[in-house]
């Protein structure tokens, strides 16, 4: 199951339409992070995405990353912000976030991303489409190696 922590129906309405329709019922959508925790705490999920929006309480977010680390399976956190914010996107990086995604950039490929990362695909489903992975993926590996 796939939790997303949005109180913005649009974006979920959007990512609800660009699942297959047999996988609706792998998305619970709560609209708040106080939720979000207690629903992490007693469920088995695959995967949370966490929409960062004015009515989402920011100090609950480390908690959240907090409990779903706590799981015998880390569960993968994608935040989702309205445009991406370089200073916001290292501190979920630091947190703990598996990636960190613009709405107003990466709108056409937030379904399809949730649905892969939530199967565990997230090479195979970025490979080849470096448009919207995190800013790590993009860093060029000869910059790291010193070459």
């Amino acid at each position: 199951m796939i939790l997303l922590v949005s109180s913005d129906l649009s974006l979920v309405e959007f990512i609800r339409e660009g699942f297959p329709p047999a996988e609706h019922h792998r998305l619970k959508v709560v609209d708040s992070l106080d939720e979000a925790c207690r629903f992490a705490r007693w469920h088995q999920l695959r995967h949370i995405v966490i929409h960062l929006d004015e009515c989402i309480e920011s100090d609950m977010i480390p908690r959240l990353i907090w409990e779903a680390a706590a799981r015998p399976r880390r569960i993968p956190i994608l935040a989702v912000s309205e445009r991406y914010q370089a200073e916001r996107a290292l501190a979920m990086f630091r947190l703990g976030v598996a990636d960190y995604l613009s709405r107003s950039e990466h709108l056409g490929r937030l379904a399809p991303l949730i649905h892969a990362l939530s199967a565990g695909e997230r090479e195979g489903a970025l490979s080849g489409d470096a448009d919207y992975c995190s800013p790590m993926s993009r860093i060029d590996q000869g910059v790291l190696s010193g070459s």
